[in-house]
């Protein structure tokens, strides 16, 4: 599988890294995945680290975004800091995080792994 998530007990932070090639239904089946994952204990914040994901969005997977909209629900006590490293991704990323953040969601997207833990720090001081 392309995703794999672990948690960091002493931060209270769920990571979900995603490596190798990638789609959308594999991103939301690990979104559910690590939803389901009974040690996601209220208060968590996500880190979801896209850098080593193979993956440019298309035409099509917009028309599916809605998907991960329903699926964000379950993200609601949780903070998601996505973190990218191509442009393209970073972009959906970033409107992702906007669609949720209309919902009432906290999620951001970043390039870079350090602004993305200080903002989880911040958001959810564990």
């Amino acid at each position: 599988m392309s995703y794999s998530h672990d948690f960091d007990l002493a931060a209270r932070l769920a990571v979900l890294r995603a490596v190798g090639p990638v789609t959308l239904e594999s991103s939301v089946a690990a979104i559910r995945a690590l939803t389901e994952d009974s040690r996601l204990e209220p208060g968590y914040g996500i880190l979801v680290d896209m850098r080593g994901a193979e993956y440019t969005p298309n035409l099509a997977d917009a028309a599916r975004v809605g998907r991960f909209q329903e699926d964000a629900e379950a993200f609601r006590p949780h903070p998601v800091a996505f973190v990218t490293a191509s442009r393209a991704l970073h972009s959906a990323a970033t409107i992702l995080a906007a669609m949720a953040g209309s919902r009432g969601l906290k999620v951001r997207a970043f390039e870079t792994l350090e602004p993305a833990t200080d903002w989880l720090a911040e958001v959810h001081p564990g």
